[in-house]
């Protein structure tokens, strides 16, 4: 509701204001031990229709549209990116 809130605000501004959603992607957060990042992403990849985690270049893929003037005209949304996992 934030993003929806802000975006009614600041639209008279010119401003637009978005949110993206990641699921689950394959990072390895620091002071996280390898296995135990991988572990979890093989018990959560069966529940995600695409069949696999996300990568971080994905993420900054949509950054970039969203902050590109090829999405103009888009703002109060929410981007999940998540596989699939939510559909």
């Amino acid at each position: 509701m934030l993003t929806r809130y802000a975006a009614a605000e600041y639209a008279k501004d010119g401003l637009r204001v978005n949110c993206i959603a990641p699921g689950g992607h394959k990072t390895y957060p620091v002071g996280v031990p390898k296995e135990i990042i991988e572990e979890a992403g093989s018990r959560l990849v069966p529940y995600i229709p695409m069949g696999r985690l996300g990568l971080p270049q994905e993420v900054k893929g949509l950054a970039v549209y969203l902050a590109s003037d090829a999405s103009g005209y888009v703002t109060g949304q929410t981007f999940t990116q998540d596989g699939g996992f939510t559909a």
